[in-house]
């Protein structure tokens, strides 16, 4: 799968009566059992939908480049909405029993993604991070604003780096 696959797989599991369960805010909230194909439907479109709107926003962000203030009502609103589809998806569901833990999510957002996807995401992950580390250093950005903002991207995508490797053991050792 794919690498947004992998992010909208992670808030599902299976009990162990084969049911599909649905954690809208995953860790941090409860599970919902999905009690038939039209719940699972509901709430694997309001993931995708979700994605895609933020994919959307940080993409136009980085084109618009809006103030903090209009970048935070951007955040806000997106939060909104998928709060608000989050209650409807879930307004009749049956509250699941089983709380997800992190290492579960781990190991199914690994598996959802898969090894090959990780290993590419490794791998432009330290090549972004090297890049910009290069421009930071060689570069010319004569303000400090600019050179802090190089050190942080380049420290971002060097732990992005290294959160993909330890998603990528955890589908080796879940191999085992």
């Amino acid at each position: 799968m794919g690498y947004l696959d992998g992010l909208k797989q992670s808030g599902f599991a299976t009990d162990e009566d084969g049911t599909q369960l649905f954690y809208p805010w995953g860790v941090l909230g409860r599970g919902y059992r999905l009690a038939d194909e039209h719940a699972a439907k509901n709430a694997k479109r309001l993931v995708t939908a979700s994605t895609w709107i933020t994919l959307t926003v940080i993409l136009s962000a980085a084109v618009v480049r809006p103030s903090l203030a209009g970048l935070l009502t951007m955040v806000g609103a997106i939060y909104v909405v998928y709060t608000i589809g989050a209650k409807v998806v879930t307004a009749h569901l049956e509250t699941a029993q089983a709380k997800i833990t992190t290492r579960d999510h781990l190991q199914r957002q690994a598996a959802a993604y898969g090894r090959t996807t990780l290993t590419i995401m490794i791998v432009l992950s330290a090549l972004m991070a090297a890049g910009i580390l290069l421009m930071a250093i060689y570069g010319n950005s004569h303000t400090t604003w600019a050179g802090a903002v190089l050190w942080f991207a380049a420290i971002f995508f060097a732990a992005c780096s290294g959160f993909c490797y330890f998603l990528r053991r955890l589908t080796q050792s879940s191999e085992k």
